[in-house]
């Protein structure tokens, strides 16, 4: 028996047209760790990049970093026993009974993400604690 830490987040709209500015794919992506100790390697990293004068925000942000700060980010989760999966769906494929409301649609990833992508991975007897993101009102 072992304790586990699995983070998600999504990416994606819940929208089922296909309009301008509306995502073609939702996605769930998650990481699964045996032990926090990146956590404390991150911090540690951050601090030598202050010290360093290496251009970094308010926090560590793959969207807004500089290649130099995301490969050494990169380099440093290497170091550590993490699973990542991605569950990609491209809603266009949604069946029509899916497709008919957000919740309908939402379930659904989430279920072969768990069973698919997690449950092989987590023994029977495992704790697993699941931090998963908020759904922001930005993703109507």
């Amino acid at each position: 028996m072992s304790k586990k830490y699995l983070f998600s987040d999504e990416a994606g709209c819940f929208t089922f047209n296909r309009n301008p500015n509306v995502s073609k794919y939702f996605i769930i992506c998650t990481i699964t760790l045996s032990d926090l100790a990146v956590a404390a390697d991150l911090v540690k990293l951050r601090r030598e990049m202050i010290w360093d004068g290496s251009p970094i925000g308010d926090y560590f942000h793959a969207t807004v970093d500089k290649q130099e700060v995301r490969d050494r980010v990169y380099e440093e989760i290497l170091k550590h026993d993490v699973r990542i999966q991605a569950t990609i769906c491209e809603k266009a494929k949604a069946q029509p009974h899916v497709a008919t409301s957000k919740a309908e649609f939402y379930k659904r990833p989430w279920y072969y993400t768990l069973r698919y992508g997690i449950a092989p991975h987590v023994s029977a007897g495992d704790e697993l604690l699941v931090t998963a993101a908020s759904i922001g009102k930005n993703n109507d």
